[in-house]
C-alpha cells in the first residue's frame, strides 16, 4: 500500500526517489521542517515560483526564476536550519491537470536540489497531496 510506505518512519533518505504522491500523510507527522504550498493558483511558472518563495521564506534577493529557486532551495539551512525539509503540495491533482509543465519543472528543481541535500545527508522530500480537490468538492468522486 502506497500510503503505508510513506509513514514518517519509512520515508527514505533523500535520493532521486524523494517525490511522493499520497492522500494520507500530513505535515505534522514528520520530524523535519514541513511546509504546505497551496497550488490552487500556481497555474504557471511565475505563480509557482512566487508560491515556493513565500512558503520557504526566500530572501529578498530571490530573483523569481528557476535557477534562483534552485539556489535558494539548496541554501534553506542558511535561514531555516532543520534536520530535513518536506514540502507538501495541496491541490496537486489540479496542478498536474491544469499546469503539467509547471508541475514538471517543480519536480525537476526538487530533484536537482535533493541530490545536493543527499550529499549532506539531509532528508528533502516533495509530497503531492492528491486528495486536495476531492476535499474541496471540485473533482468528481
Amino acid at each position: 500500500m502506497l500510503v503505508r510506505s510513506l509513514l514518517p518512519s519509512r520515508l527514505p533518505q533523500p535520493t532521486v526517489r524523494c517525490i511522493h504522491f499520497t492522500a494520507k500523510l500530513l505535515p505534522g507527522e514528520l520530524a523535519v521542517e514541513a511546509r504546505t504550498l497551496d497550488a490552487t493558483d500556481a497555474a504557471d511558472d511565475r505563480a509557482m515560483l512566487h508560491a515556493v518563495a513565500s512558503v520557504w521564506e526566500f530572501p529578498d534577493y530571490f530573483s523569481h526564476n528557476w535557477d534562483a529557486a534552485d539556489e535558494c532551495l539548496r541554501d534553506l539551512d542558511a535561514w531555516l536550519p532543520a534536520k530535513g525539509y518536506t514540502m507538501f503540495v495541496s491541490a496537486a491533482a489540479r496542478l498536474w491537470a491544469e499546469a503539467p509543465l509547471t508541475a514538471r519543472r517543480l519536480v525537476e528543481s526538487w530533484l536537482l536540489c535533493a541530490e545536493d541535500w543527499l550529499e549532506r545527508g539531509v532528508p528533502f522530500h516533495l509530497v503531492f497531496r492528491l486528495d486536495a480537490l476531492r476535499a474541496s468538492g471540485s473533482a468528481p468522486a
